[in-house]
Order: structure tokens, then sequence, then C-alpha cells
């Protein structure tokens, strides 16, 4: 609601309006526009297949995220209680 209110004031951005979701559909509903109207399946073949496929190496680049972040606080933890032993180097 702060977000709404505050982006009123900037010039550019287009007009927005308060309202419920029923208000927006009988607006809609009220102006009667030509809207498109779509037959069968809505999805891209071409884009959910690939996705697919990136799926497990996204899932495997978020767990080593997660794994150099919790090293790195570990690595930061170590060094405030005054350590000053570095990890060997990776084979």
């Amino acid at each position: 609601m702060q977000f709404a209110d505050r982006a009123a004031r900037y010039p550019g951005l287009p007009a927005a309006a308060r309202a419920t979701v029923e208000q927006f559909f009988a607006d809609v509903h009220a102006a009667k526009p030509e809207l498109p109207v779509w037959v069968g399946s809505c999805t891209c073949r071409r884009i959910a297949a690939p996705t697919r496929r990136r799926a497990a190496p996204s899932a495997g680049n978020r767990l080593c995220e997660l794994a150099l972040r919790e090293a790195e606080i570990w690595g930061t933890l170590g060094l405030c209680r005054g350590s000053t032993r570095r990890p060997a180097a990776a084979p």
C-alpha cells in the first residue's frame, strides 16, 4: 500500500488504482474489451523441456552455493576468534 502511494507521486509511471479482484473483473467486463481466446494448452513445449533439463543442475548449484556460504561463515567466525590457520589447498 505504501509503495502504491509513493508510486502515484512519480511522473512517468502508469496510473494505478486500488480495488478488489471482484471490482477489477467487473470493470474489465463492463469495458467489454476484445480479449484473446486460447484453445488447448498454453504451455510452450520448446520452453518446458529445457527447463526440466536444467532443474537438476540448478538444484546442485543451489546446494553448492549454500555449502560455500556456510564455509565462508565458519571461516569468518574462525578469523574473528583469532585463528590464523588457513584450510589446505584442494587436491
